[in-house]
């Protein structure tokens, strides 16, 4: 269920429309899955959507907004809302706080004291 999770994690993925899949009941399908795994499919749905979410965010530029549809999360506002609940900052924070790490990697701190204006 997992590979098919990884393969559809896009799409909208319900308890219910899994369990069509799989051909069980959705009661079924939960128990097992909690059962191998140690957490609802519903949740672990969210984390390989949020997984792929900072993916994005840390190595495009594309807006918000598309990177919650490609995620399967259509709603800007939800997806803000999962992403913090999942992350601890908003998707915008942590694009800004991975970029920043990302060129203080690349130039150091120092060439940021030197290099650029003190604003107040």
């Amino acid at each position: 269920m997992k590979v098919y999770l990884a393969h559809h994690y896009q799409d909208r993925i319900t308890l219910e429309s899994l369990a069509e899949a799989f051909q069980v009941s959705t009661g079924v399908l939960h128990r097992a899955f909690m059962t191998l795994t140690d957490e609802s499919p519903q949740a672990y749905l969210v984390r390989l959507r949020m997984y792929h979410a900072k993916k994005m965010l840390r190595d495009g530029n594309e807006a918000v907004a598309l990177i919650g549809l490609k995620v399967g999360i259509p709603n800007l506002s939800y997806f803000n809302t999962v992403f913090k609940q999942q992350v601890g900052q908003t998707a915008v924070q942590y694009r800004k706080k991975i970029t920043k790490q990302k060129a203080t990697h690349l130039f150091g701190e120092s060439f940021f004291s030197h290099h650029l204006p003190v604003t107040s």
